[in-house]
């Protein structure tokens, strides 16, 4: 059901943006399974995570950062949506060539970092 919630959102805001997909889709049903706060990133998730993985990003981010994307823990400098680790993000910074840290490219990387260790 979320991963469906994600793409039915995604789909409305790529083809007549955020005000219009709020107003046309219901998502009574879907919030009871994805977090308000997760719509946002919706178009980013279908653009970089494979269906199959899309409701595990969901579930990482909200359990990592409650979906925000200046979670911050000071004890292993864990930070944004997925609560990433500096020495993950310069291993995959230097496998793909992406910024250090920058957050549009957050969910990309972490696609790629998915990627990466299934190879």
């Amino acid at each position: 059901m979320i991963t469906k919630c994600i793409l039915i959102y995604a789909l409305l805001v790529n083809n007549f943006g955020y005000g219009v997909a709020d107003e046309v889709i219901d998502l009574t049903d879907c919030n009871n399974y994805v977090p308000e706060t997760c719509y946002q990133y919706a178009t980013l998730l279908v653009e970089h995570f494979d269906e199959k993985n899309i409701e595990t990003a969901v579930k990482v981010m909200w359990c990592e950062s409650r979906n925000k994307t200046d979670a911050y823990r000071w004890q292993d400098q864990d930070s944004g949506l997925f609560q990433t680790i500096p020495k993950t993000w310069g291993w995959v910074k230097e496998e793909h060539n992406i910024p250090y840290w920058d957050y549009p490219v957050e969910i990309p990387m972490h696609s790629l970092y998915h990627d990466i260790i299934l190879k």
